[in-house]
This record gives C-alpha cells, sequence and structure tokens, in this order.
C-alpha cells in the first residue's frame, strides 16, 4: 500500500502533461490492476533511453514465488522490450513483441539476483522515458 500511496504522490508532484507523468500514470493503472489480483508491488524503477539502447537492472528475487514484471513507456516510444536473465546469464523469459507495454511473467526456482534488460526500440523524440513493476 505504501508503495502505491508513493506513486501517487510522485504522479501529482510531476506536473501535468509530462513525458515522467505518463510513465507513473500508467505504472499507477497498472498497479491498480495488480492489486485487485492480489499481487503485491515488490519493485518499481523509473528511467530513460534513447532509441536501439538498453539499460540492465539487477533484482532480487526468492524462490517459489511467481513474479508478473510490466513495463510502461511515454507516448514517443512504439517498441520496448523486456527480458529476464538468471544470475548465470541465461536468457530465461522475454517480451520483444512490437508494442510498448512488455509483460513477463516467471516462476522463480533459485534465489537471488537476476538481470532485467529493457531496450528502447523505437524513439520517436530521445530520450524516453520508462518505468517497470515487479508483483509478487
Amino acid at each position: 500500500m505504501r508503495k502505491i500511496l508513493l506513486i501517487i504522490f510522485l504522479f501529482l508532484i510531476l506536473g501535468t502533461g509530462t513525458y515522467a507523468q505518463e510513465v507513473v500514470g500508467q505504472l499507477l493503472g497498472i498497479t491498480m490492476i495488480q492489486a485487485a489480483a492480489n499481487r503485491s508491488l515488490v519493485n518499481d524503477v523509473y528511467n530513460e533511453l534513447n532509441e536501439n539502447h538498453y539499460r540492465d537492472h539487477k533484482v532480487y528475487l526468492y524462490r517459489g514465488s511467481n513474479y508478473e514484471i510490466n513495463a510502461v513507456c511515454d507516448d514517443d516510444c512504439t517498441n520496448l522490450d523486456l527480458k529476464l536473465y538468471d544470475g548465470m546469464g541465461r536468457l530465461i523469459v522475454y517480451d520483444t513483441s512490437s508494442d510498448a507495454l512488455p509483460s513477463i511473467s516467471v516462476d522463480v526456482y533459485s534465489t537471488g539476483y537476476f538481470t532485467l534488460r529493457v531496450s528502447m526500440k523505437n524513439c520517436r523524440v530521445e530520450p524516453c522515458r520508462y518505468g517497470f513493476a515487479i508483483y509478487r
């Protein structure tokens, strides 16, 4: 609940019409849908990328849990991809469809750090803002 209130607070202080607010607002909507499905927000991250660039994020996941990871980007982005790698660098799940709302689901069989790669495949006006949220 605290994370949801923090997202609402960020949404309100960023002002209207900003690219960052678009991303926060989209993730807020997804977070409410996930909460209705009894999923808890574990982590959320906001950043920006230029077209054809990626950023790796270290995420700590627990064995025996199912995670849903949703990402969004601003209106200048038309294609955002997610790839999740295990601690050994092996690709375990991905969403590389041609859309701006990638989503992956994973059952974790080993506790530890994973790498979530966010790739900005198409961005009309650089940089494009993005955010992702992890739910359990």
